[in-house]
């Protein structure tokens, strides 16, 4: 399982067996990692086939949603520790996307940034942001704890951009090392 080093770096900021959001997850490669670190997590796709073998785990709810039909989330009362989104964007989400955080809820997120077109897809300008774009996202809402923008090489050449925030409430656990 090759977990992003940014959610690898951050993720223990969250709540310990808090409950989590994984945002278009895929085949749910971050969401497993946190549910054998101890999480509860929410996996949602349009596409959740990949994600069969999980029907039974506790811990683990999978919900089929296509997130580009329409700007909400399909759980407008139920609200998470943390949200994490990775190789993901669709900013008429955004605004939905921050409203399911908890007080003290942590947002995970990173996806392609401009400049990334020489390196392949996603190369559309729909799907990269433009500079700081994803800072701006987030405020004021969140408060930012770190932020990243530029090249990397987590064994794929990319631009991306990547925040970690927090909604305002958040207490940090002693001894945690933000590098």
């Amino acid at each position: 399982m090759n977990v992003s080093s940014w959610v690898n770096k951050n993720y223990k900021l969250i709540k310990e067996q808090g409950l989590v959001l994984d945002l278009a997850c895929g085949s749910g490669r971050h969401g497993r990692f946190l549910l054998k670190k101890g999480f509860q997590v929410v996996f949602l796709d349009k596409d959740i086939s990949n994600l069969r073998d999980l029907k039974l785990v506790s811990g683990a709810q999978l919900i089929k949603h296509n997130l580009e039909k329409g700007f909400s989330l399909p759980f407008p009362m139920q609200k998470f520790d943390a949200v994490l989104v990775t190789n993901y964007l669709h900013r008429p989400l955004f605004k939905s996307l921050l409203s399911v955080l908890l007080d003290g809820g942590l947002l995970i997120y990173e996806t392609f940034a401009r400049g990334n077109e020489i390196f392949g897809r996603p190369s559309n300008s729909n799907y990269l942001l433009e500079p700081e774009e994803l800072i701006d996202l987030v405020r004021p809402t969140l408060r930012v704890i770190s932020f990243q923008e530029g090249y990397v090489n987590d064994g794929r050449k990319a631009v991306v951009q990547r925040v970690v925030a927090v909604k305002p409430g958040i207490r940090i656990k002693p001894n945690t090392i933000m590098s």
